[in-house]
């Protein structure tokens, strides 16, 4: 079946779409490239730009489907269907902001196309807060601004904003970088050389001024912070395969290999161990006491989170 140019055309809007999600993958565990993230909506950008505003929540739909699935794929360990239903969940937030962005994102007036520069990132903040905040629904899980985890000097600005902070910034980074390289359709002959020269280095300035803002910032507070008190913290981590966290014969290999743990750390003293979420394989709060895990505690001294 021979296609057509139309469907050509929707299949690259489509694929750049998903190129989005995939470069904004890598901006997380395990591969923590954060610079990814600063440009990685562009794609999704171009793709909003030349789609009509149906295609653009369908596309943004399954970029985000893409983009869920991908770092939440590990959940079918522990519920096949709700891992389902909160890919299909989150990814609707995907699609709202594509849908939001559609009507800004092609502008190409000067006044225009500032005006998108702080709403696109405004959009996408607002919409992480409501995700993440929403009552039973709420899932914070994944926002743009954890992406930044291994940018210690970027983060620090948290301390101000919180994490929706950053989310802002590194999206107000993709939209500018698409402002100085995007060229809308007709723009030369809507606009005069002069305000297209006036719209690409204003783009390059505040670019400019932002990212060296934070980087100033944030070289500020890491060179001023001096802790009073260091604390001694041990993380563990038994390692247990997902097949066998909840099978009931593997409960007492899983207990064993904690207290081990436990002992083993308590003998450098540390003030506070770690271990993980889901590290007791049964009820806690009925079974801990008498337990090897508070026997193993209380021989070590130490809290535990």
């Amino acid at each position: 079946m021979k296609i057509s140019p139309i469907s050509n055309k929707k299949i690259f809007r489509l694929t750049l779409a998903c190129a989005s999600a995939a470069l904004l993958l890598l901006a997380y565990p395990p591969f923590n490239f954060w610079w990814c993230a600063w440009f990685a909506f562009i794609p999704l950008f171009f793709s909003l730009s030349r789609s009509s505003r149906k295609e653009a929540f369908v596309n943004s739909y399954i970029a985000g489907l893409f983009f869920f699935c991908a770092l939440l794929y590990w959940i079918v360990h522990v519920a096949a269907l709700t891992v389902v239903f909160l890919v299909g969940y989150c990814s609707v937030y995907f699609a709202l902001f594509g849908l939001c962005a559609h009507g800004f994102i092609g502008a190409s007036k000067l006044s225009e196309r500032f005006r998108a520069v702080l709403l696109i990132p405004l959009i996408w903040t607002a919409i992480e807060v409501i995700r993440s905040e929403v009552p039973v629904l709420g899932f914070g899980w994944s926002l743009l601004g954890f992406s930044q985890s291994k940018n210690i000097l970027f983060i620090q600005i948290a301390d101000i904003l919180g994490a929706y902070g950053v989310s802002f910034f590194v999206m107000l980074i993709n939209t500018l970088i698409f402002m100085i390289i995007f060229i809308p359709k007709g723009y030369a002959k809507r606009t005069s050389a002069l305000e297209r020269a006036v719209s690409f280095f204003l783009c390059v300035i505040v670019l400019g001024v932002v990212v060296q803002g934070l980087y100033v910032y944030g070289t500020k507070k890491v060179e001023t912070y001096k802790p009073e008190k260091f604390l001694r913290v041990a993380a563990i981590q038994g390692n247990i395969a997902q097949h066998e966290k909840w099978n009931p014969a593997f409960k007492p290999v899983i207990i064993n290999k904690y207290a081990k743990l436990l002992e083993f750390v308590g003998y450098d003293r540390p003030d506070l161990v770690i271990m993980p979420e889901a590290s007791y394989p049964g009820n806690f709060l009925k079974e801990f006491k008498d337990s090897l895990w508070q026997k193993a505690i209380q021989a070590g001294g130490f809290a535990v989170l």
